[in-house]
């Protein structure tokens, strides 16, 4: 609970960083990108959240990876979170900055669970009822669970 509260408060000054910047979009991009990339390998991975490596090495590899590859407030936040030792909130702090930007746009995220894959038309008018029921805009992520035995969620 306490990392996922410090998780908010970094995403928070990034976004408040991007926003001002007018960089909302690619600032989020690029914190997908630097989220993923240690995730592609095991060992990518326990380098970048090893308390046992040293942070200067650290910061040497973060900034020759990703210059001109991230956007520079995301350069900066991920050299600020090796040298507070935080590395391991670079997942949550994506998340809630992805959850800052949705806001900022009016929209609220909405998964929905289909036990075969929906057509455009059905997926179309099971949203636009949703919205208007909920008078609110969803930003969209589908689904497929063979598991389920019909309908959707």
């Amino acid at each position: 609970m306490r990392n996922e509260s410090v998780a908010r408060r970094y995403a928070s000054a990034i976004f408040s960083l991007a926003s001002d910047a007018a960089r909302i979009g690619s600032v989020g991009e690029s914190l997908r990108v630097a989220k993923e990339a240690p995730e592609g390998s095991d060992d990518a991975r326990r380098f970048f959240v090893s308390p046992v490596v040293a942070r200067d090495l650290k910061t040497q590899f973060i900034s020759r990876a990703f210059e001109g590859k991230v956007d520079e407030i995301v350069t900066n936040t991920l050299l600020l979170l090796v040298r507070k030792r935080r590395e391991n909130l670079l997942g949550p702090i994506s998340r809630a900055y992805d959850a800052l930007a949705l806001e900022a746009e009016g929209k609220e995220p909405l998964e929905i669970v289909s036990a075969r894959p929906l057509d455009g038309p059905e997926l179309d008018a099971l949203i636009g009822r949703l919205s208007r029921n909920q008078r609110r805009t969803f930003e969209v992520t589908q689904r497929v669970d063979p598991s389920l035995l019909g309908g959707v969620r």
